[in-house]
């Protein structure tokens, strides 16, 4: 009894393993050209894409130098240029406008 148990145990494993041995195929056989046609618009679109990282670098360079360039001399010094201190004082004003009475 044990053999029998242990031939059909082997033999339900295999077919498992040919069915999940053949999903994979399929599923490769069905990404394989989406995986070419990436492959070859990303070569196609790299000088573009490395110009763009480029220039976003340099805008991050210079952004602060055209800001402070561009600044009256009072507002350069002592203060700064501060996004979440420019935020932080907008939710209090508006916290404070709609928890008046």
């Amino acid at each position: 009894m044990e053999a029998k148990r242990s031939e059909l145990v082997l033999c339900d494993r295999n077919q498992i393993t040919h069915a999940i041995d053949l999903f994979y195929g399929e599923i490769n056989a069905a990404i394989q050209p989406l995986t070419a046609f990436c492959t070859a618009q990303r070569a196609h679109y790299q000088l573009l894409v490395d110009r763009i990282n480029e220039l976003d670098t340099n805008f991050r360079k210079n952004c602060v130098r055209v800001w402070w360039e561009a600044a009256p001399t009072s507002a350069r010094w002592p203060r700064r240029f501060c996004w979440t201190r420019r935020a932080s004082a907008w939710r209090l004003a508006i916290t404070k406008w709609l928890l008046s009475p």
